[in-house]
């Protein structure tokens, strides 16, 4: 290994951190960015709000996006500091050989030792920006479900209020019999009558 290698390996470290992670990161904020501010902007047309059950759901999910995104900036910052990091250590391992041409061949102990120094640090911080990236995802799609769950289920309800809305219930007394007109069912018993649809 060479001086001139060095200074490329150093480059390449400082791309492949940056690199692997710009792109996720700037996709899952356009996603989870996207969707929380959809979400907020038009609830209040997907679900009545006054009347809908499990609200606490809506801002459980709210929360969970909102986490999510903040994970996903701080795996941004941290990338940054990390890369900034490698390169300060690569720099400090090319000091004793700031007289040296780049042509110059490094032994093998001066090549492990900077080998050694630089990568238990790209390896810790690759393996800490993959954590993050995973706490992201699975928070971020905990707060999808809570969204969907909310979702369904209030308008679950709203359909099942609509069919009950559509039935007229009449108090009578020891009147029993059951007849269908065209699509609709007359329940006659004792108590009341039922028009259903």
């Amino acid at each position: 290994m060479d001086i001139a290698y060095l200074r490329k390996y150093k480059d390449s470290l400082y791309s492949a951190l940056s690199r692997e992670f710009a792109e996720f990161e700037k996709n899952f904020l356009l996603i989870s960015a996207g969707l929380l501010a959809f979400s907020i902007t038009f609830i209040n047309d997907i679900v009545d709000l006054e009347i809908a059950e499990w609200i606490y759901a809506l801002f459980i999910a709210w929360l969970l996006i909102a986490v999510s995104i903040g994970l996903i900036m701080f795996s941004f910052i941290k990338s940054a500091y990390a890369s900034d990091e490698l390169l300060t250590m690569v720099d400090e391992n090319l000091k004793p050989f700031a007289n040296k041409s780049d042509n110059y061949i490094l032994s093998s102990e001066e090549e492990t030792l900077v080998r050694n120094s630089v990568n238990p640090i790209y390896k810790t911080s690759k393996s800490c920006l993959k954590n993050l990236r995973y706490w992201s995802i699975g928070i971020f799609l905990a707060g999808l479900f809570c969204f969907g769950a909310f979702v369904g289920i209030n308008i679950y309800d709203k359909k099942n209020k609509k069919k009950e809305e559509n039935s007229i219930t009449y108090k009578l007394k020891g009147i029993e019999k059951q007849i269908n007109l065209n699509g609709m069912k007359l329940i006659i018993t004792d108590t009341s009558i039922i028009i259903k649809k």
